[in-house]
């Protein structure tokens, strides 16, 4: 064999080796990806988790514009970016504590929705006393389900109690007295009656004349037999106010107690009394019953 063919057959063989040997290591190595399956095997991306303070934003910002449209508070209810946010509220995240802080927040339209999720809460009782005694803090639409929460009490709070402590601005305000005639008609149908209870005693009650400011414009019976209750109420009351300012009332207290009036004090006293001759006279004792029992104790502890 030439020169000529030998290298040929070599270069041939050469060939043949390196083609063998790319089929070899063809076989061997998994197939190239398509630019479709890079994409899904890229790990999709996780959305973070909102916080209960982020969610209320979020819905807050969706009701917000809604809200401000409506001329009834009963509106919201039928709107379903409210009944979102009375969701949240029912939620495992929204407990009492947050729910009060939310009701007499500055935002009206959590506020409603926080008390129309109160009144489904099985322990909405327990906030009950809170929400009677700082009802003048809540906006006109609040007010609406306020007042239908109050009504849902277990046991219910008698009927005059959310009266009591109405503001100065609550009669003159256009759609109070009309959201106070709907919950006298509410309670009216459950059975109950006007009544006060003891409420006009409590601490956080108003002055008679702003509760009479109110009634006096709610077109219902119950606000005419609840004036009617307040002014034999004040008639049948010490004014302590006034008495105070010009003198002193006498408390019986402990020390009261240890007063003692000897045996015969009375007398004692009727026989240096000169006679009575007229019915003045006779209701014009010179020395008191309580002078008397003040005399002889003062007698007996200084010797």
């Amino acid at each position: 064999m030439s020169g000529p063919a030998v290298i040929a057959a070599v270069f041939l063989v050469a060939m043949l080796f390196l083609v063998f040997r790319s089929w070899r290591r063809g076989r061997s190595s998994p197939p190239p990806h398509s630019e479709q399956d890079k994409v899904s095997v890229v790990p999709a991306s996780v959305a973070p988790v909102e916080s209960f303070t982020q969610t209320l934003n979020r819905l807050s910002n969706e009701l917000a514009p809604v809200a401000e449209k409506t001329a009834h508070p009963r509106e919201l209810t039928e709107l379903p970016e409210f009944q979102r946010v009375v969701d949240a509220f029912r939620g495992p995240q929204a407990s009492l504590v947050l729910l009060r802080q939310y009701i007499f927040g500055d935002n009206w339209p959590l506020s409603c929705a926080a008390l129309a999720a109160l009144r489904l809460h099985p322990e909405r009782s327990s906030l009950l006393g809170g929400l009677l005694a700082q009802l003048a803090k809540v906006r006109p639409w609040a007010l609406y389900f306020a007042l239908d929460c109050i009504s849902s009490g277990e046991p219910r709070p008698p009927v005059g109690a959310p009266v009591v402590v109405a503001p100065n601005w609550w009669p003159e305000n256009l759609v109070i007295p009309d959201l106070f005639r709907e919950y006298f008609a509410q309670r009216e149908r459950m059975g109950d009656i006007a009544a006060f209870g003891d409420y006009l005693e409590t601490r956080h009650a108003v002055q008679p004349k702003q509760i009479t400011d109110l009634l006096e414009k709610i077109d219902h019976p119950f606000a005419a037999t609840l004036l009617e209750q307040l002014r034999s109420w004040q008639t049948s009351r010490i004014d302590r106010d006034y008495l105070t300012s010009f003198g002193r009332l006498w408390v019986e207290d402990s020390e009261e107690k240890l007063l003692v009036e000897p045996s015969g004090a009375s007398s004692w006293i009727a026989r240096r009394q000169p006679p009575s001759t007229t019915r003045h006279d006779r209701c014009s004792s010179p020395v008191s019953r309580t002078s008397a029992r003040r005399h002889s104790s003062s007698s007996s502890v200084h010797g």
